[in-house]
């Protein structure tokens, strides 16, 4: 997860595609930092392929999404952003958290 959150926060994605890969057992936390280091080269298509390979086999998780909403944000990309976020409001109703607001895009 280490090298994976440096890749990310380095704008490295082949290295963290590769590390990726190459990991046979991967957690939740190591799919939303690949997510996170996708978002953050606005690859959001590829972001989502991974949220949705991770949800065939588990339930949907907010981190993922939070990760995809921020790359979006930073992106400015305020369509995507608005997608993300309803999305997220009908997947996770609980969450009330202000910080999940697509207006920054």
């Amino acid at each position: 997860v280490c090298a994976l959150n440096a890749c990310s926060h380095s704008g490295l994605v082949s290295e963290a595609r590769l590390i990726f890969k190459n990991i046979e057992m991967k957690t939740m936390r190591i799919y939303s930092t690949m997510i996170d280091c996708l978002s953050r080269a606005s690859a959001f298509e590829q972001a989502q392929e991974l949220i949705d390979e991770y949800e065939r086999n588990h339930s949907p998780d907010s981190t993922m999404y939070m990760a995809l909403l921020s790359g979006a944000r930073n992106a400015k990309n305020a369509y995507l952003s608005q997608n993300i976020y309803d999305r997220m409001k009908n997947l996770f109703p609980e969450k009330k958290d202000p910080l999940i607001s697509p207006d920054d895009a």
